[in-house]
C-alpha cells in the first residue's frame, strides 16, 4: 500500500484532509526522513513511518511549541513522534563513515 491510501485509509471518515495538506504533511514527512535516517531517498519500509509523521504533524498543527497541555484537570505531555517511529527510524539510520587520521607508532 503506498503512503497516500494509507494516509487517507487512516483518517477518519468524519475529518476529510484536503489533497494538498496531505500531500504537502506527506513531503515533508519524506524529507524529515530522508535528513534522518541519512538516506537519499525513501523506500518502501519507510511507508509506515512517513505516514505516521504525517499524521502526527496534521495532529499537531495549530500547537507548534507546546510540549504539554492541561483541560479540566488532566494533563498530557505532548510528544511529536509515537516511540514506535522513533524505533523505526534509529533502525534505518545510516551513520557517516568518518575517515581516522593515521596514526604513526
Amino acid at each position: 500500500m503506498d503512503a497516500t491510501t494509507l494516509f487517507s485509509a487512516l483518517i477518519p471518515p468524519g475529518e476529510p484532509v484536503d489533497d494538498a495538506v496531505r500531500d504537502a504533511q506527506l513531503y515533508i514527512a519524506e524529507r524529515f526522513l530522508i535528513d534522518a535516517c541519512g538516506i537519499t531517498e525513501l523506500d518502501e519500509s519507510l511507508a509506515y513511518a512517513q505516514v505516521r509523521i504525517a499524521i502526527a504533524n496534521l495532529n499537531h498543527m495549530g500547537a507548534e511549541g507546546e510540549s504539554s497541555r492541561s483541560e479540566g484537570g488532566v494533563s498530557r505531555s505532548i510528544d511529536m513522534y509515537p516511540v514506535d517511529v522513533q524505533q523505526i527510524i534509529a533502525s534505518h539510520r545510516m551513520l557517516p563513515i568518518m575517515n581516522r587520521p593515521e596514526t604513526n607508532g
